[in-house]
């Protein structure tokens, strides 16, 4: 197996590398939901509970291999979740179709890109469109409507993406030169969230490929526009509730965007991210000169808190409102534009595809077959010699004493010295 590089977990520059299938989905547990087992059945569950939060949908399976945590965001998943994660502790077998187990790095991958979508979002409605008190009137929906390509006679845009260059191999480079982010590993960056957001083409059944933002270089490769949240449509009175009485102010409208009507958001992000050019989010940011008057606080605010909107397990519990997340988390900034750059950045990701292999060890004699390919190559298409990620999963049925001292001979014979966090 060959060597990996801090590129291949994290960067400063693109955040946490997740590993996710964008062609295995998870369903969230509804009434239509078949009963699963197993893994399964807390992959659901915890896709339950993100949707109580972010709003129903399937969700990529989260790679089966290492994975990528960051403890900032652990620690908001069990702020979030604490009694359901304190449930899960105390169950000693996940085998009970009936015990609601949660799965933390299903969680903990899922928030990092659910919460960058929120943060996205709430920026353009609440902090760069609606006002301080959170007013939503004919004013602000006609700019809201203006910004995302709408003419006013019209109830409908149709979007399309655009090209981008973030991926681009030069402006990588650039970047993470700027941060000392220098030695690159052998994961492919498949999409990173400077770009939006990954799952809208995913829908119930995924997806061969995650978005992309190039035209393809050959006819039988995927380009941008090659899956299917390439083109989308906006309502004007399905996603901006022109004439419902029933959503109210700035923080109504973005919970309808993100929660409630969730294809609406996915949409106008892809909306505004080709609106933001080649580069960058420009499209979603508060103007420069926006500013939060501290006189307005009902409290005085914690300078010691990152910015973040609110950690409630639902999001009907939540209050959005400019006011109010201000208060809970402002820190020492007064210019809304510079507190919502921190909020995206925080929870910057990417995403990325990694040579692994996945076995499933039954009988030694299948584990003599898989440990022989590593050492030499049984056939001319066979890659596994080059991966940087291998799982081991015990599906042993059949002499398993046997097995332990296979599995141990060539653990000792691939690595005989311990590495130096080992037990």
């Amino acid at each position: 197996m060959a060597p990996m590089t801090p590129w291949d977990f994290y960067t400063f520059a693109y955040g946490p590398v997740l590993r996710m299938q964008s062609d295995l989905m998870v369903p969230p547990i509804t009434r239509e939901t078949k009963k699963a087992y197993g893994e399964w059945q807390t992959l659901q569950y915890s896709n339950q509970l993100l949707g109580d939060r972010f709003g129903q949908r399937y969700r990529p399976y989260t790679t089966h291999e290492a994975k990528t945590l960051v403890k900032s965001m652990v620690d908001e998943v069990t702020i979030t979740w604490h009694s359901e994660l304190h449930h899960t502790g105390q169950q000693r077998f996940r085998m009970n179709p009936e015990a609601k187990d949660a799965y933390l790095p299903f969680l903990a991958t899922h928030w990092i890109v659910e919460r960058h979508r929120e943060a996205l979002l709430w920026s353009w409605v609440v902090a760069r469109i609606g006002g301080d008190d959170d007013e939503w009137g004919p004013a602000q929906s006609a700019q809201a409507w203006k910004e995302l390509g709408g003419a006013d006679d019209t109830d409908l845009i149709d979007v399309r993406r655009k090209t981008r260059s973030t991926l681009h191999e030069d402006h990588v480079m650039n970047v993470l030169e700027s941060t000392g982010d220098t030695a690159i590993g052998r994961s492919r960056y498949a999409f990173v969230s400077r770009d939006g957001y990954p799952y809208a083409s995913l829908g119930r059944f995924g997806w061969k490929n995650w978005p992309m933002f190039q035209p393809s270089k050959s006819t039988d490769a995927p380009g941008m526009y090659s899956d299917p949240a390439a083109r989308c449509t906006i309502r004007r009175t399905e996603c901006l509730a022109a004439s419902s009485a029933r959503i109210r102010g700035a923080s109504g409208i973005f919970a309808r965007l993100a929660f409630e009507v969730p294809h609406c958001g996915d949409c106008v992000i892809t909306a505004l991210v080709a609106s933001s050019g080649d580069l960058g989010l420009s499209a979603f940011l508060p103007e420069p000169g926006r500013a939060w008057m501290s006189w307005k606080d009902a409290a005085e605010p914690s300078t010691a808190i990152a910015p973040h909107l609110p950690l409630v397990a639902d999001y009907r519990a939540a209050n959005f409102t400019l006011g109010h997340v201000f208060t809970q988390s402002r820190g020492e900034t007064t210019s809304v534009r510079d507190w919502v750059v921190e909020l995206i950045a925080r929870y910057r990701f990417t995403i990325g595809l990694t040579p692994s292999h996945f076995a499933m060890l039954r009988n030694p004699n299948s584990m003599k077959a898989l440990f022989a390919r590593f050492e030499e190559k049984i056939h001319p298409d066979d890659t596994i010699q080059d991966i940087l990620m291998l799982c081991l999963n015990d599906d042993i049925s059949l002499q398993p004493e046997r097995a332990d001292v296979l599995l141990r001979q060539w653990e000792a014979q691939r690595w005989p010295q311990k590495a130096d966090w080992e037990l």
